[in-house]
């Protein structure tokens, strides 16, 4: 689901860009508790199955990932550099990128007095496991069998060249030791295959920190013991044309691009991103939907996949709706409009989406609230704020209310769509 609808990446990237990053909910297994993230990034906050807000953790701008039994939930929050966290140790090394590079651009710093702390929270209380230093936390996933946390982070206080750096990094909770996986990774193009095989878009030859634009879908076996990990290159993609991916079972998903060479600037602006699911199986490819936006989301029982679909309606219009597709075979169902707007006193019009969309079981889907709404929950500060609801999926694919989730939130909290200019 896009606000830019030019950028196909997501949290860091929208980030940096200017543009505003739709707010995230990440739901714990059991559905009792969620993550959520406003638009943009901002204090973190955990919220029951009611709306009712627990805890407010630190800033971040994306990612958590909830242990298997909703007891854990991993996240990233700024906290004061004065905070002591764990040492760990570190092994810095990419296979894609040359030593020089490695050396001058994935040094830790903490410019502003400020650190990013990856840690834990459980039994209401959060455990610090280590430090990123200046680099903001994207996006995580945890292995199944919760032995591994995967994530990504950029460094926003670097230089120009170096603000679109990423690093994909894995780290060990037994031996507490952090491996650095890819340098210029997409910041949320990862998922684990299997218990410690984690795939994810890796570009080729990064040089003097040149990120090239081509490279490939690799799948790691993650394993303290191993001198080196074990690699599989699964099938070569434009890295920078690929910004989301998912598994289900084995299989992998992932929204991309198409490219044909050579490339054409017209073919690439053109183009929208397709929904590909790859079968480790049989090493086959297919193209489970056309015409996506970026992010999507499978179901918990794997039978769904949640998205935006942007193609073209009977009437010959273009779309824009929040839908779910069928994981086998791709059959699409639309459910409601994708996008909010807003006027302000000065009729400025303001349009997009403000919150993903996201499961809380393989039958209900948190979303804004009312579905496609035209009038804001409140505005303030050239913003529209908006509401979070919960909603039934039906057998027969429509949304029905089950309750609202934010009415009580402070404003400042809820949902945001950017006014162009003037506003209240």
């Amino acid at each position: 689901m896009r606000t830019c609808v030019a950028a196909l990446l997501l949290s860091a990237l929208l980030f940096l860009a200017g543009c505003d990053t739709p707010a995230q909910t990440y739901w714990s297994p059991d559905g009792t508790l969620a993550a959520y993230i406003p638009s943009s990034g901002g204090p973190l906050r955990l919220f029951d199955q009611n709306g009712k807000i627990i805890v407010t953790f630190g800033e971040t701008i994306g990612g958590v990932a909830w242990s298997a039994d909703s007891k854990r939930l991993y996240l990233a929050q700024q906290m004061d550099r004065s905070t002591r966290v764990p040492v760990v140790e570190r092994s810095m090394r990419a296979r894609n990128a040359d030593p020089d590079t490695l050396a001058t651009t994935t040094r830790p710093s903490n410019a502003d007095g400020s650190q990013m702390v990856v840690g834990y929270w459980e039994n209401s209380a959060f455990v610090p496991l280590f430090s990123t230093g200046s680099w903001f936390v994207t996006h995580m996933a945890l292995s199944p069998d919760q032995t591994w946390l995967a994530f990504a982070c950029i460094n926003p206080n670097g230089k120009d060249d170096e603000k679109n750096h990423s690093l994909l990094q894995a780290y060990s909770i037994k031996s507490r030791r952090l491996y650095l996986l890819a340098f210029g990774a997409n910041p949320e193009a990862f998922a684990f295959s299997g218990p410690r095989r984690l795939a994810y878009a890796e570009p080729l030859n990064v040089v003097h920190g040149q990120i090239s634009p081509l490279g490939q879908i690799v799948e790691t076996e993650l394993d303290d013991a191993a001198g080196e990990f074990a690699r599989d290159e699964l099938l070569g993609i434009a890295t920078d044309r690929t910004p989301w991916m998912a598994a289900i079972g084995e299989d992998l998903l992932f929204t991309a691009n198409p490219i044909a060479l050579p490339i054409l600037r017209a073919d690439v602006e053109k183009e929208r991103p397709k929904l590909y699911r790859y079968s480790r199986a049989d090493k086959s490819l297919k193209v489970l939907v056309s015409d996506v936006g970026p992010f999507f989301a499978p179901s918990p029982d794997g039978k769904l996949i949640l998205l935006e679909y942007t193609g073209k309606l009977p009437n010959g219009e273009n779309a824009d709706d929040l839908a779910v597709a069928d994981a086998a075979a791709g059959q699409l169902h639309s459910l409601a409009p994708a996008k909010v707007s807003a006027l302000d006193d000065q009729n400025n019009k303001t349009s997009g989406i403000a919150a993903f969309a996201a499961w809380r079981s393989s039958d209900q889907i948190s979303f804004l609230s009312p579905l496609g709404a035209d009038k804001p929950a409140g505005r303030k500060d050239n913003l529209a704020r908006f509401d979070l609801g919960l909603y039934q999926l039906t057998a027969d694919f429509q949304l029905k209310p089950i309750r609202p989730l934010s009415t009580d939130w402070p404003l400042e909290a809820k949902p945001f769509l950017k006014f162009a200019q003037g506003g209240q």
